[in-house]
């Protein structure tokens, strides 16, 4: 897909994973609220604990994030070489 129409998908996919794992973890925390603000509040930003994350609903973020992105998102021109042409 990239090659054909010269762009390098690799950020946008990068940022798709990136979203797939905040969304996972903040969705694990949300289940597991109670556990983690009982001994102390800031152990819910500590990733240091090695909790994880639930996988579904990072898959569903990712997924609706890539369909909603715009085609030129990857494009470093992508606004300025189609509004011009």
């Amino acid at each position: 897909m990239g090659r054909h129409r010269e762009r390098n998908p690799e950020k946008h996919l990068f940022n798709l994973l990136l979203l797939g794992l905040i969304v996972g973890g903040w969705r694990l925390l949300l289940m597991y609220f109670r556990a983690f603000s009982r001994p102390n509040l800031w152990q819910i930003i500590d990733i240091r604990d090695g909790r994880g994350f639930i996988i579904w609903p990072g898959i569903g973020a990712a997924l609706l994030a890539g369909a909603l992105a715009r085609p030129g998102a990857t494009s470093p021109c992508a606004y300025h070489c189609h509004s011009t042409g």
